[in-house]
């Protein structure tokens, strides 16, 4: 409901939130994609956001694009293929911890390194593999996130694209 407060839509309860949902690939596995479109309450500018979920060795990875409407649209292919693209390839068994202690399931969430990522998540430096399109853009991934891409679009539009655990 945060998320649909930022185009101006009104929440839904949780029970009408599996109606919202689209399926998707990460990495392979089942996700959740969401499309919220409406106007910015502060800007009046149609806005949208795509926002994927999906679990992955007990931790809910989150992938978020959000911009002008139109550019967002433009780009949601290219967000899905880019979900698809994803890759983790530690497993669950390497989270640090001993070998004698219990799996955790569905208990509690992974030990977490000191940058706040799953220590059982992808590459050397602490974050998932995958292909970001071409004409995405890196930009200062800030606080919570593990990355954060700028799709350009025309007249200097963007629609930021980000990963956290």
């Amino acid at each position: 409901n945060r998320w649909r407060s930022t185009v101006g839509l009104a929440a839904v309860r949780e029970e009408d939130l599996a109606k919202l949902a689209q399926p998707v690939e990460v990495a392979g596995q089942p996700g959740q994609l969401y499309e919220q479109a409406g106007e910015n309450p502060g800007s009046g500018e149609k806005t949208r956001i795509l926002a994927a979920v999906s679990r992955q060795n007990n931790v809910a990875w989150f992938f978020k694009m959000s911009g002008d409407d139109e550019l967002v649209a433009q780009q949601k292919p290219a967000f899905i293929e880019f979900l698809k693209s994803v890759s983790f390839n530690a497993s669950p068994d390497q989270a640090g911890l001993p070998a004698s202690h219990p799996p955790l399931g569905d208990g509690p969430a992974p030990l977490m390194s000191a940058a706040g990522v799953p220590s059982s998540a992808g590459s050397a430096e602490g974050k998932p593999d995958w292909q970001v399109p071409s004409d995405w853009k890196e930009a200062p991934a800030g606080q919570f996130l593990i990355a954060k891409y700028a799709a350009p679009g025309p007249e200097n539009t963007q629609a930021p694209a980000a990963s956290r655990p």
